[in-house]
């Protein structure tokens, strides 16, 4: 005998976006938090005591790992997304990645559609982009941030409204 199950895409999708999130967040936050202390090794374990000590190293390490968050919740929003919109998940992922790639020689009205372009400006130390890149100031800390969470949440609604469209046919055995 079958009962009828109501389905809550909310909370289906919301459990998916914050699964991914935080496996996201550990498996990239823990990359980046050993990252950082192999590039003390040159240094020697006394230089790397002092930066701890003297909060230069918690700091940065912070400004890492809230990056790798921001991060997370972008790249993961877009793929979240596309993954509901496309059969296929490799075009918009070559897509997006190959956006992100020429990011450096978009002009300054596409770069505001890059999520690399609100990390950045978020980096303790700027990158050199190369003598190609077209250069433009980078948004101001708390747009970077609120667009991140701004982007999450389009497009957690956006897979929300996509999935109670989708007409989901079942088949008697």
């Amino acid at each position: 005998m079958r009962s009828a199950i109501r389905r809550s895409w909310e909370i289906l999708v919301v459990a998916k976006r914050l699964a991914g999130l935080s496996a996201a967040c550990v498996l990239f936050g823990m990359s980046t938090a050993l990252c950082y202390v192999l590039l003390y090794i040159p240094f020697g374990t006394g230089q790397l005591i002092t930066d701890i000590t003297s909060g230069i190293a918690l700091q940065q390490i912070g400004m890492y790992l809230g990056i790798v968050l921001l991060a997370s919740m972008g790249y993961g929003s877009l793929f979240l997304a596309s993954g509901l919109l496309f059969r296929n998940t490799l075009i918009p992922v070559v897509v997006i990645a190959g956006w992100e790639i020429i990011h450096f020689l978009l002009p300054p009205a596409l770069k505001i559609f890059s999520i690399i372009y609100y990390l950045k400006g978020l980096l303790p130390i700027p990158l050199d982009e190369g003598p190609l890149a077209v250069i433009v100031a980078p948004p101001p800390v708390w747009v970077s941030i609120v667009g991140m969470f701004g982007l999450s949440v389009l497009a957690v609604t956006t897979s929300i409204t996509i999935l109670r469209r989708l007409e989901v046919k079942y088949s008697d055995e």
